[in-house]
């Protein structure tokens, strides 16, 4: 006959417990944390910064963007949400493909070497420019302390949104930036 030790049980409840507390508490001190230590801001131009590819290939904004809306993710390997939120992600890219106006999406990976970047998005076969940032120079610039954080500039290069990765939101933004603007009409 085995016996179950009747301290493991309410050890294992409590750290499942203490766990999901402070899974809990990340989550929702994560939007004020991000909104007060971001420099990217709705309405305005992003810092001026250079992106690197896998490639090793140098962008700016506005070489990313190409006149078009940007898309830009910002995660790690290492991130279970940034997993967790890329399905929902890759639906969005799909849903918006085809619009008169395709925006460009683009994943920054912070702290991390292009080769491990290079393997996660071979493997989950990620869409998109691909970039890294190893030092996260271009993450500390920009105040993103909390992945994933997804940042959009509309096609002035001006920031539509940031913030996490509220798919419906997403999909709001995205649709009036990758419409057509209607022709004015002349008297």
């Amino acid at each position: 006959m085995r016996r179950v030790c009747c301290i493991t049980t309410p050890r294992i409840l409590v750290r499942g417990l203490c766990l999901s507390l402070l899974v809990a508490m990340c989550v929702a001190l994560a939007g004020p944390a991000l909104a007060g230590k971001l420099k990217l801001k709705v309405g305005e131009a992003p810092p001026p910064l250079t992106w690197t590819t896998l490639e090793e290939e140098s962008l700016d904004w506005d070489e990313l963007r190409q006149d078009r809306p940007l898309v830009m993710v910002f995660w790690a390997t290492w991130c279970m949400s940034c997993k967790k939120e890329w399905p929902h992600l890759i639906e969005l890219i799909e849903e918006f493909e085809e619009s008169p106006l395709p925006p460009v999406w683009a994943s920054a990976s912070l702290g991390e070497s292009a080769d491990k970047v290079a393997k996660t998005v071979a493997k989950r076969e990620l869409p998109g420019i691909a970039l890294v940032d190893p030092k996260e120079k271009n993450g500390k610039a920009l105040g993103i302390d909390f992945i994933p954080t997804v940042c959009v500039l509309d096609t002035e290069g001006n920031v539509a949104y940031v913030g996490n990765p509220k798919i419906k939101k997403l999909r709001e933004i995205l649709a009036s930036l990758t419409s057509p603007p209607p022709e004015s009409e002349t008297p």
